[in-house]
């Protein structure tokens, strides 16, 4: 049986990021947070973003933009979230 980071790394494999993309840092960012997430409040979301290098806004906005044109967020009154099956496995050990 595979584990639920296996199975986030294969589900991420397949939808094509890699663990290494700003796309992904993001979407792992979003995980981690449980947050809904607002344009307004995409500079706050940049700034916890770990690895190197740092994003800047532009970058994390471009991240946010691929994620939901994927299907990875899912936008609801004004915020994006991460889908709910997507969320449950990347991320989690």
């Amino acid at each position: 049986a595979l584990t639920k980071s296996e199975l986030g790394s294969k589900l991420v494999q397949q939808i094509g990021l890699s663990s290494l993309t700003e796309p992904f840092r993001v979407l792992q960012t979003l995980v981690e947070y449980e947050s809904k997430v607002s344009d307004e409040d995409l500079e706050d979301v940049a700034d916890l973003i770990k690895g190197d290098p740092p994003l800047s806004l532009a970058d994390c906005k471009a991240a946010v933009e691929l994620l939901y044109r994927l299907g990875c967020l899912e936008k609801r009154d004004g915020a994006y979230q991460v889908e709910s099956v997507l969320g449950q496995v990347v991320g989690t050990p």
